[in-house]
């Protein structure tokens, strides 16, 4: 270890090697399953397109019977970006229909402009006001959070409603405070990429409320802390969903109601936010009187019947993670140049390419072509790996090799368990100390979300209000944020849980 610190150039050489390395490895895993899963569908099922999309189901279905072994403000940076060459509609008389438009193969994707930004960026390119907030951790990580304020002045926004007036002393939400948190190694840009008329953040603050942002330690927008460096002190990368649960959203919660002056916010997160709002509620038991209500879009707690090729990976991934917590390489699934440098060659030269990196990600998480906007995908690229730490990911890996319905803190293994949890196993998280309202909200095609693990976690919360199946066969996990019907599949439906 001493020879690492010794050497700045070099542990930070393989700061970034590692977090290549992992990112590689982990598309590499992708398309050779994609390849094999198409090839077998075919030959299974012939050239019926109702059947290829869904190319991944067959292999990697759910399996039965079995037991698996401080405030500011911020102004946009000007994007020096060709706009006007290929422009954007993001205005509401925008036609859906023709998102669903077939594209010939050899036409390129056209350029856009938003892969190019951040998260504050996007927001005011949409013409919506933009707050930058940080909140300092208990343990001191600085997070920073997205704030898209309520305004009363009546002014229009630019771009993102074409005119649409933000009187919000007459509209329903009238400030109420919303806070969006979104799921692993991502960052508060999931819930901007959608054109505004189908974005959740962006139709909320339509509506009057207060919409903040959260970002969990480690990824683009919160790698600072008081004391350690994450690109010098391999400590800072030393946490997985407990100390995020434990920490950061209590934190948030915290800030976002002492700045807005309300008793009572509206939490909705995707994915592993949900899994984290879950833990903050159970160790802080007196903040579930600070939620009015709570929406789980893909609830994330047992894995037990996670249909994902992840679970192939599962144990190569938990051993990984006890090798590398001994290196100082923590950062991982981590944006960077290089790697969107690869992303424009391979994924976003034409539509032939773009619907491939497409189809890599419906087999992460199911998929439904006809159902994604493949102009989406140089933003999504651009903004789906944001960073964060090997024991996210192995606490996910952790869960399915379980072989049981669980929801529980990090595994250290035997040793570590007994000198942290006083067992030899995790402690197990009582989820029925969760008392706040909570809506959980799952996709039948979703391969990591799934109904099974839906349900389960259903009957082990303590005040459950609803469990609703999305009227869609084909729903999948990227759905909840990008699916071009996502309106009236989902945020139509639940809009009026935030009043």
């Amino acid at each position: 270890m001493q020879v690492w610190n010794n050497n700045e150039n070099g542990f930070r050489q393989m700061l970034r090697l590692s977090s290549m390395l992992g990112i590689v490895w982990w598309w590499c895993c992708l398309l050779v399953l994609a390849s094999a899963a198409l090839d077998a569908n075919k030959s299974q099922n012939g050239s019926s397109a109702g059947q290829s999309r869904m190319f991944g189901g067959f292999l990697f279905r759910r399996r039965t019977n079995q037991v698996p072994a401080d405030v500011g403000e911020t102004n946009s940076n000007d994007i020096d970006v060709e706009q006007e060459d290929y422009p954007l509609d993001w205005s509401l008389d925008y036609d859906e229909a023709e998102d669903k438009t077939f594209h010939s193969d050899d036409v390129r994707l056209p350029l856009d402009p938003e892969a190019y930004m951040t998260s504050p960026e996007i927001i005011t390119n949409r013409g919506y006001p933009l707050e930058i907030h940080h909140v300092t951790t208990g343990d001191g990580y600085i997070l920073e959070l997205h704030r898209i304020p309520p305004r009363h002045n009546g002014s229009p926004a630019r771009n993102g409603t074409a005119g649409r007036i933000h009187d919000y002393e007459t509209t329903e939400g009238r400030g109420r405070p919303v806070f969006l948190q979104h799921g692993v190694f991502s960052s508060s840009a999931c819930w901007l990429l959608n054109p505004s008329h189908r974005s959740l953040a962006f139709r909320l603050a339509d509506l009057g409320y207060d919409v903040w942002m959260g970002n969990t330690r480690g990824n683009v927008y919160s790698r600072h802390h008081v004391e350690l460096d994450p690109d010098e002190d391999p400590q800072f990368w030393q946490y997985s969903w407990d100390e995020i649960g434990y920490f950061d959203i209590p934190a948030c919660i915290h800030y976002v109601l002492a700045t807005s002056g309300w008793d009572k916010l509206v939490y909705a997160g995707h994915s592993l936010g949900t899994g984290l709002f879950f833990i903050a509620m159970i160790r802080h038991p007196e903040l579930n009187s600070k939620i009015h209500r709570m929406l789980a879009l893909a609830p994330i707690s047992s894995k037990h019947n996670l249909r994902s090729p992840f679970r192939l990976v599962s144990p190569i991934i938990a051993r990984l993670a006890v090798v590398m917590d001994k290196m100082p390489t923590k950062a991982i699934f981590d944006q960077d140049m290089t790697l969107r440098s690869v992303q424009k060659r391979l994924c976003e030269r034409n539509f032939f390419k773009a619907s491939f990196c497409r189809d890599i990600l419906f087999l992460i998480a199911g998929a439904n072509p006809d159902n994604f906007d493949l102009n989406l995908l140089p933003s999504v690229n651009a903004h789906l790996f944001q960073g964060t730490s090997i024991r996210v990911i192995a606490q996910f890996a952790q869960h399915y090799n379980t072989g049981k319905e669980i929801f529980q803190q990090y595994d250290f293994g035997k040793k570590g368990n007994l000198e942290r949890y006083g067992t030899p196993e995790p402690s197990v998280y009582d989820m029925s100390k969760v008392t706040a309202p909570v809506y959980l909200y799952y996709g039948l095609n979703d391969l990591i979300s799934t109904r099974e693990d839906s349900e389960w976690a259903a009957s082990q919360l303590g005040n459950v209000k609803g469990l609703f199946q999305v009227d869609d066969e084909l729903f999948n996990h990227w759905d909840f944020l990008w699916s071009i019907n996502v309106n009236e599949l989902l945020y139509d439906h639940i809009l009026p849980l935030f009043r």
